[in-house]
């Protein structure tokens, strides 16, 4: 493999690293918290534009944060346990080390099927308190 110190990548060195870094911890997956931070951006200046100063924050805020962890945590792990025979240059596995970590323990605890059937359920949680479905 011939190695180049050309950097093509739109943020430049410190971009690289931290992409590395996100494929390595989350794997594919890492394209998700990309889609939350716009997520949050529409949200934010749908609130601002609608909401005077005088009203207070939705008390049940972190709920969608959570949701979002959850759903997260879920489609690592269902990548590292269902995707691993997929065809991409990643650091480490489809899930990343996070996603391959939570699969192994759920794999070893519940077999194939039930390990699959949990995170699925994780999944579902996460996506019914995230940030697209809370209000």
């Amino acid at each position: 493999m011939i190695q180049t110190n050309t950097i093509h990548n739109a943020g430049g060195r410190i971009g690289a690293w931290f992409s590395d870094l996100m494929l390595y911890l989350m794997g594919l997956s890492s394209y998700l918290v990309v889609v939350m931070l716009i997520v949050a951006v529409i949200r934010g200046i749908r609130y601002k534009s609608t909401v005077s100063p005088e009203d207070t924050v939705s008390r049940f805020a972190w709920e969608r944060w959570v949701g979002f962890a959850l759903f997260l945590l879920g489609a690592m792990a269902l990548e590292a346990s269902r995707l691993h025979t997929i065809d991409a240059s990643l650091p480490l596995s489809p899930g990343g080390l996070i996603g391959s970590s939570i699969s192994d323990i759920l794999i070893n605890a519940l077999g194939a099927v039930g390990g699959t059937l949990a995170i699925l359920v994780a999944m579902a949680a996460g996506f019914s308190l995230g940030p697209v479905t809370a209000g």
